[in-house]
């Protein structure tokens, strides 16, 4: 049980790694999901995963997956059916829950938005914070980070739940704007090309 492999936290491991592993494999990398506790006391379970290259480890924590809820007990499952990955959890919506009187939930899984501390940077300032999409079997998503920078330089531009491109509406809801720049590559081209352009003016 190293920090390096599942972070520091409340456990008496000095971990967050807290119990009930659920190991998964997807495009060659496997993924250990597990019940875990965050710093500090009294802290109810949160669902947190690490990464490997082989079943045995060495092992790479990889963020939450999670939050902590109101249930203290929070066990998690990985299932693929047609296509999809779905996530199992717990919550405490039975009367008396929380404990032992938990109910089971399911719903697909894409993957988790990851907010990342940059210590050392030679080609910037030290202790920048970053956040991004960590896509389960992808890796980090090319096309949240399109949206995001697209929206912060105003090249997309966002109302509500609807985001619109050159006064055309692309789709409402995030993840729906991911999967259209992801069918739509020359499009995805297009907003990369012109957010490459505000960085580099705003770098002058």
């Amino acid at each position: 049980m190293t920090i390096e492999a599942f972070a520091k936290g409340s456990h008496n491991t000095g971990t967050t790694y807290g119990e009930g592993p659920w190991f998964y494999k997807r495009n060659g990398l496997y993924y250990m999901v597990y019940a875990a506790f965050a710093e500090g006391e009294k802290r109810n379970e949160h669902l947190a995963y690490s990464t490997s290259k082989s079943p045995t480890g060495p092992w790479v924590y990889g963020g939450v997956l999670m939050e902590e809820g109101p249930c203290f007990t929070n066990h998690p499952g990985i299932a693929d059916f047609k296509g999809h990955s779905y996530l199992f959890y717990h919550t405490d919506q039975l009367p008396g829950g929380s404990l032992f009187h938990r109910s089971v939930c399911v719903a697909e899984f894409l993957g988790n938005l990851t907010k990342v501390k940059v210590v050392k940077n030679k080609v910037a300032p030290p202790f920048r914070r970053a956040e991004f999409d960590i896509m389960f079997g992808e890796g980090i998503s090319k096309v949240g980070e399109i949206i995001d920078l697209g929206v912060e330089y105003g090249i997309i531009q966002k109302s509500g739940s609807w985001f619109s491109y050159d006064g055309q509406k692309l789709a409402q809801g995030r993840d729906a704007a991911k999967s259209l720049l992801r069918d739509n590559p020359e499009l995805c081209d297009e907003l990369e090309a012109k957010i490459k352009q505000a960085i580099s003016e705003q770098a002058k």
